[in-house]
């Protein structure tokens, strides 16, 4: 058997390679972290399926999710391969549905011809090869590092050995083996005639199980449904929250603008009597001044209009005295004076009065000035209405300012705020610029509005909470329901592959006893000897394994025999080697012959033993299939040497 083609759609980080292989020496060659080892792994995985399941005690996660592509969403590939009778056979397998497709050569799918296995799918694979997934592992799969193989690796490799070299070499020994497995897979599993099997009871268990799963899983997307409307209803009542925190803060405005505005009309009537008040004073000064000169200038005429009296008064005296003692006609003049100082006397009262008056309207303008009339019953006292000037803009500068911070206010919740699904109309017109009275309508109608969402999006939260209350859901009981599910899951597939392991055990064993083989022993170690010696130039010729496959060697220097774990690391992976390439062709002796899988094999090698490997590789390659996989050139180029034109070098 021969791989002919691998088209990797998506495994770890390959995606979209292609790669043709030939029945011959083929070497995958590239540097480190190219994904040889992954293409490897895909190989693995193509035949056997991968393992899933959760994590090992060290973190490490199973091949099904480590291997899960980076860059492509298709997980998955296909393998071609042609048997040693030429039949060919084309598989396709999709490792995120766990599912496989098997075709023959006309594309005729025949996946329900193989065993089917839950976990594996179609076991192809163990029909075509002959090797279950352990004994490849064990022998032509050689990983990285790993031409050592483990204890758990030796046990199955010995087991295999021994069941394909002595079942059925005695006739009694058959007939037990057979009856032994017959009832293994009566108590363990059960047969198609049993109705309380093993199987039939998880099976039982587990719909019993996928319907209560059922429930809690309606139940847990109810919980998730709701709590998703919740989260949603809680976040609405944030953002109207916020909305309502910027209402109060327009509310706020436009109590401040309303006061702002009856300050500044109150200032603006205070500065206007202040200027009225200013033009009265300055009339009554005026007027005052006026009446000043008034009463100065009749204060004059008084005292001249005296002089004057007094005048006539002394000259119609002294004519009277002139008329007595002189002459009689002075009697006239003298009368005459006298007449004219009555007049004046009279004409001086009546200035008197005039005076008198003057003084009196002097005082009441005096009192005008220090408090003027604004009207017949409004006295104004200058220094109070400058004190109301005064006070009303020191309110309209604090108004200004808690205008300014609540703006900022407003500015900053704006701005946190998210309207997505709401159109206030407070916003329609500038906040400072708008009338008043429509302020307070819109703010009165979106104030109105928002209260009505905010709690009709309380009664929501409310009664999404009772909802939560009322769903009995425990993740606990979920999680045990899982975890008995994967359980039963785990033991039903074991079951189903120990059913098909049993039934291909039977069906081996049949084969194996028309097969009698007792020399395991030393045909593995004739052959294991002619391979060391081969690969390490005739150095080691006495290579043996003891009954738990534990490699002793003669020391070619010594003549001693020596446990192969004391010699160099190099030595032991040849010794190693030998063991897998010399098990894999007793194991298919007769069957198969599978490929040689190498990765990274001659990695501590020498040149001189890494060329002597690499031409017993190219003679083992006209007999079966060997693919290497390597980052070092220097192999690439005397394997070029050693080949020639029959290598396949495939660069990744």
């Amino acid at each position: 058997m021969f791989v002919n083609r691998l088209e990797i759609k998506g495994f770890g980080k390959i995606s979209g390679l292609t790669i043709e292989l030939i029945n011959g020496f083929n070497i995958i060659f590239g540097k480190n972290e190219a994904g040889k080892s992954t293409i490897q792994w895909f190989i693995r995985g193509m035949l056997y399926g991968l393992k899933g399941g959760r994590a090992s005690k060290d973190g490490t996660p199973p091949p099904l999710k480590k291997f899960r592509p980076w860059n492509s969403d298709n997980y998955g590939g296909i393998i071609e391969y042609t048997l040693d009778n030429g039949q060919m056979f084309r598989v396709e397998r999709n490792f995120e549905s766990n599912s496989v497709k098997v075709f023959d050569a006309l594309y005729n799918e025949i996946t329900q011809s193989f065993n089917i296995s839950k976990e594996k799918g179609a076991l192809f694979a163990e029909h075509h090869l002959g090797l279950n997934e352990e004994s490849f592992d064990r022998t032509v799969f050689i990983k990285q590092m790993e031409s050592k193989i483990d204890n758990d690796g030796c046990k199955e490799l010995y087991n295999r050995l021994l069941n394909i070299t002595q079942t059925g070499f005695y006739d009694t020994s058959f007939k037990k083996a057979e009856t032994a497995l017959r009832e293994a897979l009566k108590k363990h599993v059960g047969t198609e005639r049993t109705s309380k099997s093993p199987l039939d009871m998880i099976e039982k268990r587990l719909e019993e199980l996928k319907n209560i799963r059922k429930d809690l899983v309606e139940k847990k997307n109810s919980l998730f449904e709701i709590e998703a409307k919740l989260a949603g209803y809680v976040k609405e009542k944030e953002k109207l929250e916020n909305i309502k925190r910027l209402l109060s803060k327009v509310q706020l405005l436009y109590e401040i603008r309303g006061e702002l505005e009856k300050c500044l009309k109150q200032h603006s009537e205070l500065v206007a009597i202040q200027s009225e008040v200013k033009r009265i004073e300055d009339e009554l000064k005026d007027a005052l001044q006026q009446l000043e000169d008034r009463i100065s200038a009749a204060r004059r005429r008084k005292k001249g209009l005296g002089y004057l009296a007094a005048g006539l008064i002394i000259t119609s005296f002294a004519s009277t005295m002139a008329g007595a003692l002189w002459d009689k006609t002075a009697y006239i003049s003298a009368a005459l004076m006298l007449f004219a100082a009555l007049v004046v006397i009279i004409a001086r009262g009546r200035i008197s009065r005039e005076l008198s008056a003057m003084i009196m309207q002097k005082r009441k303008k005096a009192e005008g000035v220090k408090a003027p009339v604004l009207s017949d019953t409004c006295h104004v006292n200058v220094e109070h209405l400058d004190k109301l000037i005064n006070k009303a803009a020191e309110e309209e500068r604090e108004l200004e300012r808690r205008l300014e911070s609540c703006i900022s206010d407003i500015d900053g919740i704006f701005d946190s705020v998210d309207f997505t699904g709401y159109q206030l109309k407070i916003f329609d017109d500038n906040l400072m610029n708008s009338n008043l009275d429509e302020l307070k309508y819109n703010l009165k109608l979106d104030s109105d509005t928002i209260e009505n969402l905010y709690s009709n999006v309380l009664l929501n939260i409310r009664e999404c909470e009772t909802m939560l209350n009322s769903i009995s859901y425990d993740e606990e009981s979920f999680q045990k329901t899982e975890e008995e599910l994967e359980e039963l899951e785990n033991k039903k597939s074991f079951l189903e592959d120990t059913y098909a392991s049993l039934n291909i055990a039977l069906d081996v064993l049949t084969e194996a006893s028309l097969e009698i083989r007792r020399d395991i022993g030393p045909r593995l170690n004739s052959r294991m000897s002619g391979i060391i010696s081969r690969i390490t130039g005739g150095r080691y010729n006495d290579l043996r394994a003891d009954d738990k496959l534990r490699l002793n060697a003669v020391n070619p220097d010594s003549g001693d025999v020596t446990a192969s774990l004391v010699l160099s690391g190099g030595t032991v992976d040849q010794m190693y080697l030998a063991l897998r390439i010399a098990a894999a062709e007793i194991i298919t002796a007769g069957q198969e012959t599978v490929p040689l899988f190498l990765d990274e094999a001659l990695s501590q090698y020498d040149d001189d033993r890494s060329r002597e490997t690499l031409e017993f590789l190219d003679e083992m390659a006209t007999k079966r299939q060997v693919v290497l996989f390597t980052c070092k050139k220097r192999e690439v180029d005397m394997a070029l040497e050693i080949a020639g034109d029959k290598l396949n070098l495939v660069n990744i």
